[in-house]
């Protein structure tokens, strides 16, 4: 029987090598996706052979419901044994058995182990996939209107300057995000957990390395007005973290081109992720103003037991 375990900060070294392993470019499958949320859903993780088994709540027709992830492990060939152990788990403690965060890699893979499923789209948790030379370059007129706020911010504060995140800029990026948190009302648990985690993240060098954190903080001369921060698995760049002050025309357009940039020659990035949208409508039109090249669908899977 599967015995779950809290999702604790300390657990990231031993889960971290099994995110490389993941079959699909969806973002649940990174160390920032799964610690940044571990609280807000509150997760827990059983170990059966070789792979990880998440298990957590998630909000399914306004009820906090327990789910499981995709397993995730080093021995593919372990992955049915692993559902029928979440099958028994779910027997014995006499609840559905459900799936959250399932890619439609992920359901093909299901279906062929069980034949009675029945699955619905979670709109609001697709993921943005780029061609990270895409945001390199902006070349070409569909991206006409980046360009022009890009210049108009490079005329505009031409003492600009892209640091990359570490122990000597992280205090500027944190006093950054403390005036930023103080001019942006949090109104949603989602919104208030994230800025919890952002802090963690921020609050010394240890803990952004932990979490195998990449990032850009964008200056104005002597302060911060913009960062972004992500992880790279594979070859594709996860990018967990974008904020600005929207005062700074040009501000959001540059992290994103910039951020692009300096990891698509120097890690060999084919693909940036730049996550969902959180069901928010201005978000999503700014997303797919950056044309992406797939929207990585994301379904809730229950399966009859």
């Amino acid at each position: 029987m599967l015995m779950f375990k809290k999702l604790e900060l300390s657990d990231i070294k031993i889960i971290k090598p099994y995110f490389s392993l993941s079959q699909n470019r969806a973002c649940d499958n990174t160390v920032g996706g799964t610690f940044i949320w571990r609280d807000f859903f509150c997760m827990e993780y059983a170990v059966y052979k070789q792979n990880f088994i998440f298990k957590g709540k998630f909000n399914i027709d306004d009820k906090n419901i327990i789910v499981f992830a995709m397993p995730l492990g080093k021995n593919i060939d372990d992955i049915t044994e692993s559902f029928r152990q979440i099958e028994l788990y779910c027997k014995k403690n006499k609840i559905p058995m459900i799936l959250c965060l399932a890619t439609e890699e992920d359901i093909k893979i299901i279906e062929k182990i069980y034949k009675n499923t029945k699955k619905s789209e979670e709109i609001g948790w697709s993921d943005y996939l780029y061609k990270a030379i895409d945001l390199a370059n902006l070349a070409g007129r569909k991206y006409s209107g980046q360009r022009n706020h890009i210049n108009y911010f490079k005329r505009t504060f031409f003492n600009y300057n892209i640091k990359q995140i570490n122990s000597e800029t992280i205090g500027d990026t944190l006093v950054f995000f403390e005036k930023y948190k103080n001019t942006h009302d949090k109104n949603t648990p989602a919104l208030i957990e994230e800025t919890k985690k952002v802090f963690e993240i921020l609050e010394n060098i240890a803990n952004f390395k932990n979490y195998s954190q990449t990032g850009i903080a964008l200056y104005i001369e002597n302060s911060v007005i913009g960062f972004a921060i992500g992880e790279i698995i594979n070859d594709t760049l996860f990018v967990h973290i974008e904020k600005a002050d929207s005062e700074y025309r040009g501000a959001y357009q540059i992290l994103v081109n910039e951020f692009a940039k300096q990891n698509a020659d120097k890690n060999n990035i084919l693909y940036i992720n730049r996550e969902d949208d959180a069901g928010d409508e201005n978000l999503r039109i700014s997303k797919m103003s950056y044309h992406p090249c797939e929207i990585i669908k994301k379904y809730t899977v229950e399966i009859e037991i």
